[in-house]
């Protein structure tokens, strides 16, 4: 059985808040997300993954966490652990979540262990003055269930891994047209990426997929990569120096890590030409 933990401020917020805009946004890049009871009206387009109903919503919070026991111990840089945590703010964490708010990105260090598409103050809701809006998706897929779409979701996540080794689990977690505390920057589209995650058996890592869908902002010192610094590796895959670009030249972009910090583009989007460094 999969347990939940919700750690969320004193003041809950209301679910399905508007986003940023009724503007549409290209997830081609994705494996589908989205829930029953929030549809995307414009699903005739074909640059969209939201287009399935069977994630459910989380991070429905100013500064929340939502934290999801593993069944069992899994590795990463081959230290264990029964947990990862999601931060509202963009951060995965390989471990139970932090005690304190993460609203304030944190550097590579050995302070936090585990995976960051984007850290900023985001403002999925809040009371404040400000710009807030987005929402966060997340779904486990178990292969026992045998399903056509618990398939396809296996099948698209060996491509992005660029492997044809099975896959038991998988997790997806989607931060869909998420808002920026900063009211300087563009609030029209917001910034939208997804992890897709596998811990396969007996191996010291997971196999990590980055999607980068549509990035209507973009900070320069953004976190982003992976970190094992605290972990019996002790590594860190930092993309903006591995990719030798800021966040937004990470915009439709996918990125997949394997043994912790070999991090690269898929093979589809270089195949291709999509991306090159």
């Amino acid at each position: 059985m999969m347990l939940l933990k919700f750690i969320l401020p004193t003041a809950v917020i209301g679910q399905f808040r508007t986003y940023c805009s009724e503007t549409e946004t290209n997830t081609k890049n994705f494996l589908p997300f989205g829930t029953p009871d929030w549809e995307n009206p414009n699903t005739d387009t074909i640059d969209t993954a939201w287009n399935t109903d069977r994630d459910i919503h989380i991070l429905e919070s100013d500064d929340g966490y939502k934290q999801v026991y593993l069944g069992r111990r899994r590795n990463f840089g081959s230290s264990r652990t029964s947990y990862f945590c999601m931060s509202s703010n963009g951060p995965l964490y390989f471990s139970t979540c932090p005690e304190d708010s993460d609203w304030t990105p944190k550097a590579f260090d050995q302070s936090w262990t585990g995976v960051s598409a984007v850290w900023e103050d985001l403002r999925p809701s809040t009371d404040l003055a400000g710009p807030e809006g987005g929402n966060v998706y997340f779904r486990r897929v178990n292969s026992y269930k045998r399903t056509e779409e618990n398939f396809r979701d296996i099948r698209q996540a060996q491509a992005l891994f660029n492997t044809e080794d099975a896959i038991s689990q998988l997790y997806v977690v989607t931060y869909h047209k998420m808002a920026n505390s900063n009211s300087k920057l563009n609030c029209d589209a917001g910034a939208t990426w997804q992890y897709v995650f596998t811990f396969p058996l007996n191996a010291q890592n997971p196999l990590i997929a980055v999607n980068y869908g549509q990035l209507d902002w973009s900070v320069e010192s953004s976190v982003m990569g992976v970190n094992g610094l605290a972990t019996a590796e002790n590594f860190i895959s930092n993309f903006n120096t591995v990719f030798d670009r800021p966040m937004n030249g990470l915009a439709s972009t996918s990125i997949n890590c394997k043994n912790g910090n070999e991090c690269a583009v898929v093979n589809c989007q270089k195949n291709t030409g999509l991306f090159s460094v």
